[in-house]
């Protein structure tokens, strides 16, 4: 549920692409980008849908509602969506500066997520996003995270800068991130998936991040010193093994079948980092969390120990709440010794 990727300024022409479907496979078409390797594809994808539910609040809830009952669907027993609040409000935000009133959106995403939890009982948190290039909007995304921290069930646990990655842009966020750093927030950053491996520095030693979406640049074999040293710090990497492939963010240089086990996770995890497998846009991408471990056995060649083990970093990275963390040990328990 990442809809916060979607300024590309390109409405109109991409409005009239909606309009030439003559059928849903058409629009999905437009709303999927596998096969492209293009990180632009994908931002493609969110300025078609995006519009559709900007600003309208029942939709949101609802779509949060829904998301919540997919996730069921897939065993997953806990999940933080991240998404702009700003970007769900009306108005084109990519030609304004000033961020207006997200609350409404935080709102309504809050009240869908509750519905759906207390119906399939699982565990959903949040993480709002700043926008890499509205800094103006940071320091309310900041004073946001603190108002709703302990807003359970369902509550924001963290923030994040969607949109490009903060190391293209960092004097802009500097202060809001001083001030996460000083109300005690939980951060995580896009960093090193199309940036280059300073901006993984920048997160996490001047951003104070905890993990990092991506981060495929520091595991190109030419980084062992700053991965090393990340590691020390323990920085966990999100891996999006699906996502890594189709925005071109893994580089490799096969034109046909990707070279799975070169992936940049395995220098990662030889290097003894904290890493998770994740999904990214299930939607655009096509994929699931399932489908992805099954790629990281089938493909990469993890083994099935290599799967727990990611798994419970996945939990140990995870911002939740000690009780949270408890329900959620058990159920992996449980489900491990079935």
């Amino acid at each position: 549920m990442e809809v916060e990727s979607a300024m590309t300024g390109k409405a109109m022409p991409l409005r009239a692409a909606v309009r030439a479907c003559d059928s849903l496979a058409d629009f999905e078409k437009l709303i999927t980008c596998r096969g492209q390797r293009s990180l632009q594809a994908m931002l493609d994808c969110f300025s078609i849908f995006l519009p559709c539910v900007r600003g309208d609040l029942q939709s949101v809830e609802e779509l949060s509602y829904r998301f919540v009952g997919a996730q069921a669907r897939e065993n997953i027993a806990y999940t933080e969506v991240r998404y702009s609040p700003h970007l769900l409000m009306d108005g084109e935000y990519f030609t304004e500066t000033e961020a207006g009133n997200p609350e409404p959106a935080i709102a309504a995403v809050t009240r869908g997520l509750r519905r759906g939890c207390a119906e399939h009982g699982i565990i959903v948190n949040q993480i709002i996003c700043c926008i890499s290039f509205q800094a103006s909007w940071s320091m309310s995304i900041m004073q946001l995270a603190e108002k709703y921290r302990s807003a359970y069930p369902c509550a924001v646990v963290g923030v994040d800068v969607a949109a490009g990655e903060v190391g293209d842009d960092p004097a802009g966020h500097v202060e809001a991130f001083q001030k996460a750093k000083e109300l005690g927030l939980k951060v995580t950053l896009h960093a090193g998936e199309v940036g280059g491996p300073e901006n993984v520095r920048h997160a996490a030693f001047d951003f104070h991040a905890g993990r990092v979406g991506h981060g495929y640049a520091v595991a190109d074999g030419q980084q062992e010193e700053l991965l090393a040293s990340l590691v020390r710090q323990g920085l966990h990497f999100e891996v999006c093994p699906t996502s890594s492939e189709e925005t071109g963010a893994w580089r490799h240089e096969t034109s046909e079948k990707p070279p799975w086990s070169e992936h940049p996770m395995r220098r990662m995890l030889e290097a003894g980092a904290s890493v998770s497998i994740n999904s990214d846009d299930p939607s655009v991408f096509l994929t699931s969390l399932t489908d992805e471990l099954m790629l990281c056995i089938s493909e990469v060649g993890l083994s099935r120990e290599q799967i727990l083990q990611l798994t419970l970093s996945a939990l140990d990275a995870a911002f939740c709440s000690k009780e949270e963390k408890d329900l959620i040990q058990q159920k992996i328990q449980n489900f491990t010794s079935t």
